[in-house]
């Protein structure tokens, strides 16, 4: 920790040694078109190499206000610079904070995001869970999208495995074992980011390292085994950094057959299931998609009935907020660099 704050510190002092240095030898007028020109070179580079950690880093920093909680603190510190301003200022970043983090807002913003890229009237079914309905035909595959196995910035550890991943484990393990009473073994390709993770050193009786840093996706195949998932069955794609690169992953490992294109179970977290299943389908292959969350939170969430904790704020909302928030840019994103296509399915509903 010390070491990074460090590094920050010190980004700041040579920052701000070079602004004054360009304050010193290129008159203010100039500046302001070179610090333009510079956001620009940022928001090309972020576009063309969104994966490169230098640019990503730079347009995460670009695109905090762009953000819920972002935007509340700009606008706050707008108003304690600018007295006249101050209490509209200070309203807008209030009303941006409410709206943001009611629980009844939040669902119903991923519902209409969902909704508006992913068929959820032809997925959802009128009663049960659609993760316990047997798929129809064949899958040559599964596809388990990672979402991250421990939360950011963290270590993993064994007994400390993300929530939603542990839920995308176990509906991917379910939908090999319900493939296996049909009398069919697909084999589940993991698709996760060439991330290391620093091991912690706590035994885990299914898995053994000898190394320090161990792989994303070595520690789901694992946890896929120890579920009962044939090690046979099980192909890791290491080298992919998005859904786009998944999805062309995939598509070579499964040329398509005579009469009709590869047929995948994709398994992913319900916010990315859309953007997933567009990515797929613009390649050639047909989806069977799968979230462990999308009949709690998408299918039935028209019969849920509204309560008093359905309207008060809280900071788990405004983070759901904010994950739909970044979806619906990258959605934009991947429109805009034509890997997907807008869901006719969904807009003639």
């Amino acid at each position: 920790m010390f070491l990074v704050i460090t590094q920050l510190l010190l980004w700041v002092v040579v920052a701000l040694l070079i602004w004054y240095v360009l304050l010193q030898l290129i008159p203010r007028e100039y500046l302001t078109w070179l610090g333009g020109a510079i956001l620009l070179s940022i928001i090309v580079l972020a576009f063309f190499f969104p994966t490169e950690q230098g640019v990503a880093t730079l347009w995460y920093i670009l695109s905090f206000p762009l953000r819920p909680l972002g935007l509340c603190i700009v606008l706050l510190c707008t108003a304690t610079q600018r007295p006249k301003q101050r209490q509209p200022l200070v309203c807008a970043a209030l009303a941006v904070l409410v709206l943001c983090s009611v629980p009844w807002l939040a669902q119903h913003y991923q519902y209409w995001l969902i909704g508006s890229n992913f068929p959820i009237a032809s997925v959802c079914q009128a009663q049960g869970n659609p993760n316990l309905v047997p798929v129809v035909g064949r899958p040559e595959a599964i596809v388990l999208l990672s979402s991250g196995i421990s939360q950011p910035s963290l270590p993993y550890q064994p007994e400390l495995v993300e929530a939603t991943m542990s839920d995308l484990i176990v509906t991917t393990v379910r939908q090999y074992q319900l493939q296996q009473q049909v009398g069919h073994s697909p084999r589940v390709i993991i698709a996760a980011r060439p991330q290391p993770f620093p091991w912690q050193g706590v035994s885990a009786p299914w898995y053994s390292v000898n190394s320090t840093d161990i792989l994303e996706a070595d520690i789901i195949r694992s946890l896929l085994i120890a579920q009962g998932v044939s090690p046979t069955h099980i192909f890791v794609l290491n080298k992919v950094e998005n859904i786009r690169q998944s999805a062309e992953a995939v598509g070579e490992l499964l040329p398509p057959r005579a009469n009709r294109n590869p047929r995948v179970i994709l398994v992913a977290s319900v916010l990315h299931l859309p953007r997933a299943s567009l990515s797929f389908e613009s390649l050639n292959l047909e989806i069977i998609p799968r979230s462990p969350s999308l009949y709690p939170e998408i299918c039935a969430l028209k019969q849920a009935r509204t309560g008093i904790y359905d309207i008060i704020p809280n900071a788990t909302s405004l983070a759901l907020t904010s994950r739909v928030v970044e979806e619906f840019y990258t959605l934009m994103y991947y429109f805009l660099r034509g890997w997907v296509e807008p869901c006719a399915r969904c807009l003639s509903k």
